[in-house]
């Protein structure tokens, strides 16, 4: 049975360190939630905020079917990242019949930013100017699809004024861009980044990720950046950040079929960097697993095992 941790701690031990971010705020309790198989000493458990679930210790077809059904956890997920070498299996045995493989970038901050450089890149554009998120732009960003991303994990300005760092680029008074806190845990945030689509391509995203890791490093706050596209990689390694490794996620396949997937990423949507690269969504219409997902639970129950190619999670693709 799954549910959700009344003290996310109990799960740190099955997430390796170092976590990334996402993680460590849930297991910190700051948000999203920690979701398990039992208490007071759980065996499988996932890390859940936003679009993403970090999936640890004990591989389970049972606990996978109850995370990608609606149950009783409202949550909007689209991306999938295996914390070991058993959910990896599990989740390439659904790789084709649900989930589609998606190669992210794991990257590596530099022992100290070249701040000099930061500022300059720090410049805007002619005809726009750099503010901090405050609670006037955090109202502007939750009324539009692609800058809500910059807000969404933070419902309230006040919590966000609180808990988050934000940099946004105002032209005539409407925000244009921004680079913002996806995930926040007492060290560290995890970086999102947005442009309006007909604002790109103007250096608007590197000015605000500059002015934001600035800021980070003012207060001695890491600025964790995960790329889920190449650009976004491009776009940290003008910043200052090293690739660390290249690694799959697993991406929901109702989810891609549901939004339009656009290629600019740290950012799902068209356009951004960060966690994400799609639209965001505050839900999910079906939450069906996978057929065969559903079968194997039931084996699992019954303790009767089913020949291999009996049914889609027993498949495995030839080629990986």
């Amino acid at each position: 049975m799954m549910r959700v941790a009344r003290n996310p701690a109990i799960a740190a031990p099955l997430f390796a360190t170092p976590r990334p971010v996402i993680v460590q705020s849930c297991i910190e309790g700051a948000q999203g939630r920690v979701l398990i198989d039992r208490e007071p000493d759980p065996r499988t458990a996932a890390a859940v905020l936003g679009d993403f679930a970090y999936l640890a210790g004990a591989r389970s077809a049972a606990f996978l079917e109850g995370l990608m059904a609606a149950g009783p956890f409202p949550v909007s997920l689209q991306i999938l990242i295996p914390c070991n070498p058993g959910w990896t299996r599990l989740l390439e045995e659904q790789a084709g019949h649900g989930l589609v493989r998606h190669t992210r970038y794991a990257t590596m901050a530099p022992a100290a930013f070249d701040c000099d450089r930061l500022r300059w890149l720090a410049n805007p554009p002619e005809g726009t100017v750099l503010q901090p998120l405050d609670a006037s732009t955090y109202a502007l960003c939750r009324t539009e699809t692609w800058s809500c991303d910059l807000v969404s994990q933070f419902p309230s300005a006040e919590r966000f004024d609180t808990s988050a760092l934000g940099v946004v680029a105002l032209a005539s008074g409407r925000v244009v861009s921004g680079a913002s806190t996806y995930a926040r845990s007492r060290s560290a945030i995890e970086i999102e980044v947005d442009t309006h689509p007909a604002w790109r391509r103007r250096g608007l995203a590197r000015a605000c990720s500059a002015a934001l890791i600035l800021s980070c490093a003012a207060r001695g706050i890491r600025a964790s950046w995960d790329a889920h596209t190449e650009a976004s990689l491009t776009l940290a390694r003008q910043l200052g950040y090293a690739l660390d490794h290249a690694y799959t996620a697993y991406l929901i396949e109702r989810a891609l079929s549901s939004y339009t997937i656009l290629t600019h990423r740290h950012t799902r949507r068209r356009g951004a960097h960060g966690p994400h690269a799609y639209p965001h969504a505050e839900e999910l219409r079906s939450r069906r697993a996978p057929r065969a997902l559903r079968r194997r639970h039931r084996d699992e129950r019954t303790g009767s095992r089913r020949p291999m190619g009996a049914g889609l999670l027993a498949h495995r693709p030839a080629a990986f």
